[in-house]
């Protein structure tokens, strides 16, 4: 897949001449490690503010005229990798003040391997971050859509974590959601989750983890212990029963855990723990 032709050029906004600020058009290896900065600026209490994202050409040409652009035409922006962050003052108005902390947003932008244009010499634009150095031979790449590659694991992230992004933006960035954006960008392996059964189960078992049973069976018509009375939802007993093991047995059959003359059939061994624990887990 090449991102630019399938993913920029086929976009709406491929030749609008509007400011852009959605996420949706930046490259996956620059959007993780921007969203890595933004997170980390909000927790330092930094009120930063993504303001462009994507720029078509046609708006750069604009920019360009008016003076605010030192480049005509094929900027970063326009490929996808790279992006304008500026604070908020206190109406919550971006802004460009050099009142603000710019010199620590660069470094944390910096810090996660971003090119950072408040380090630029010829033309210092210090809301400036991409993904590439900004030497001719690295951008030359890009305009030739040869874009770096980088770790797949991020595509599992990018959707949520852009979700994220769009609640917190919703929410003017609150608190509770800026750690939400945190956990969806975490680099730790989702936790197992703790097994429902940790025993078989069989006739004349009692206990908790047999109401548990209970319960779960009866979640479905097809595996419901009993429609009334002892047994039906709500009136479960922990008692493993004649009745329990029947409906332990319609669920084996149901999910192909074994079949009425197999090993296991009507008691809750290995395969029927595991495939509760993919159902219900």
């Amino acid at each position: 897949m090449n991102w630019y032709d399938d993913k920029i050029k086929t976009n709406p906004n491929y030749l609008s001449k509007g400011k852009i600020s959605s996420l949706d058009l930046l490259y996956p290896g620059f959007v993780f490690p921007l969203l890595k900065l933004f997170v980390q600026a909000r927790k330092e209490n930094l009120s930063i503010y993504v303001f462009e994202t994507y720029r078509s050409q046609e708006r750069q040409l604009e920019l360009f005229n008016k003076g605010t652009s030192m480049l005509k035409k094929n900027g970063m922006h326009h490929f996808g990798i790279a992006s304008d962050v500026v604070f908020l003052d206190g109406a919550g108005n971006p802004s460009w003040s050099g009142s603000f902390n710019w010199a620590r947003l660069g470094a944390i932008g910096l810090s996660h391997g971003l090119e950072w244009g408040g380090n630029w010499k010829n033309f210092v634009d210090k809301p400036h971050f991409q993904l590439i150095p900004a030497t001719f031979s690295d951008q030359a790449k890009i305009v030739a859509k040869n874009y770096p590659p980088y770790d797949s694991a991020i595509d599992g992230k990018l959707s949520k974590a852009i979700t994220c992004f769009e609640s917190a933006k919703a929410a003017h960035f609150s608190s509770p959601t800026i750690t939400a954006l945190d956990q969806a960008l975490s680099d730790q392996a989702p936790q197992p989750k703790p097994p429902l059964f940790t025993r078989d189960l069989l006739l004349n078992s009692t206990g908790p983890d047999v109401k548990l049973l209970q319960q779960l069976l009866n979640t479905d018509n097809a595996t419901k212990i009993a429609v009334s009375g002892v047994g039906s939802p709500g009136h479960e007993t922990g008692y493993f029963g004649e009745m329990t093991k029947l409906a332990v047995g319609k669920f084996q059959l149901k999910h192909g855990v074994t079949t009425p003359i197999g090993p296991g059939y009507g008691r809750v061994g290995p395969k029927t723990r595991a495939k509760l624990q993919e159902l219900f887990g």
